[in-house]
């Protein structure tokens, strides 16, 4: 049980998604049907519904639409105001190519105010993969703020690999005010993981988590296959 608000059991499942969000990266369109240079590596079968961020370009506006996948590469987009099976953006035409550096929020998550108490813990795990080359884009996940001014607490490039998963621990140092943050695990018995990240957060106020998505160069493709948030409950 919560000690902080009664009569909820913990762990709570805050939030959780298995809606991939997909930074796509180069291709061509035609009247919204976008064929990428490389396939997604999250696809299956049948129709794959997801979301897609698309870069500003001579026929496209910057921002994520519902898209559907019928193979790994060819997906026809949607207008970001429809949903799937919706009104196609049939304005998306000729060659597509992702812009690096871009920052764009997937997803923002809020953690109640007063939930963590004094030493509440929460638990982020994100599962994310993408196609293995030499082009870095990363995951970024803020805590607290607005989109890019939360305090960042993973900074992850996984432009070489085709599969990340990330698990992240917020806990409350025994003051509603002041946190710590897990860093990135090493192996057992290593010394190679990241340094953890301290923050100062008033969690009696209502506190987002940003999850975003960045790249440094232009990438093939970046998935976010899921997430969940979930509170562990303190003493």
């Amino acid at each position: 049980m919560s000690l902080h608000f009664p009569g909820v059991k913990a762990p709570l499942l805050l939030a959780n998604s298995t809606i991939p969000w997909i930074w796509a990266g180069s291709g061509t369109a035609a009247s919204g049907v976008l064929t990428l240079t490389t396939g997604i590596q999250s696809y299956q079968s049948g129709n794959y519904n997801v979301y897609v961020y698309l870069a500003a370009s001579a026929s496209a506006t910057a921002g994520w639409y519902p898209a559907t996948f019928t193979s790994a590469t060819v997906c026809t987009v949607y207008q970001q105001a429809s949903t799937w099976g919706g009104t196609v953006y049939t304005t998306l035409n000729g060659a597509y190519t992702a812009v690096g550096s871009e920052i764009a929020a997937y997803q923002s998550v809020s953690v109640p105010a007063n939930l963590m108490g004094l030493n509440g813990v929460l638990r982020l795990t994100v599962d994310a993969a993408g196609t293995s080359n030499a082009s870095n884009w990363y995951t970024q996940y803020r805590w607290g703020g607005t989109g890019v001014n939360g305090t960042l607490f993973d900074n992850a490039s996984i432009g070489s690999t085709t599969g990340y998963t990330s698990i992240r621990m917020i806990r409350n140092r025994n003051n509603t005010g002041f946190q710590v943050i897990s860093g990135t695990p090493g192996g057992g018995g290593s010394t190679s993981g990241g340094a953890h990240t301290f923050a100062s957060v008033d969690t009696t106020a209502s506190v987002p988590i940003w999850l975003n998505l960045a790249s440094g160069t232009q990438p093939s493709n970046a998935e976010i296959v899921g997430y969940s948030l979930e509170y562990l409950a303190g003493v």
